[in-house]
């Protein structure tokens, strides 16, 4: 695997989580139990696969770019979408895509040196 082909899947899986959230957000602004339930659990399952091969990752091809992805997978795991209610979805939503789009600019830096 080169670099560029590892960076290239992690920008996937990155943007992959955002559209993931964002639909969560739409389910729950809509008051869409079921569907967004499901999209939590789908969340949830993408992050746990993500990481197992983040995991892999660091061990194989060691970078900046791939710790930091591990990084912030074992922190989303963590960190689970949970919307008390839907007065605080935007906030919610918002502060849990921010360290993905962080990352993600990183990925699009061409000022990175690994």
């Amino acid at each position: 695997m080169t670099k560029q082909t590892i960076e290239t899947d992690i920008y996937a899986q990155l943007i992959h989580l955002i559209t993931l959230s964002d639909t969560y957000h739409h389910y729950i602004t809509l008051n869409q139990q079921k569907p967004a339930e499901q999209t939590a659990n789908d969340i949830t399952t993408y992050l746990q696969a993500y990481y197992h091969k983040a995991q892999s990752l660091v061990e194989t091809h060691p970078s900046f770019i791939t710790q930091r992805y591990c990084d912030l997978l074992a922190k989303l795991i963590l960190q689970p979408l949970v919307i008390l209610n839907t007065g605080n979805t935007n906030v919610m939503i918002k502060t849990w895509q921010k360290p993905i789009h962080h990352l993600l600019f990183l990925l699009t830096s061409h000022s990175i040196i690994d």
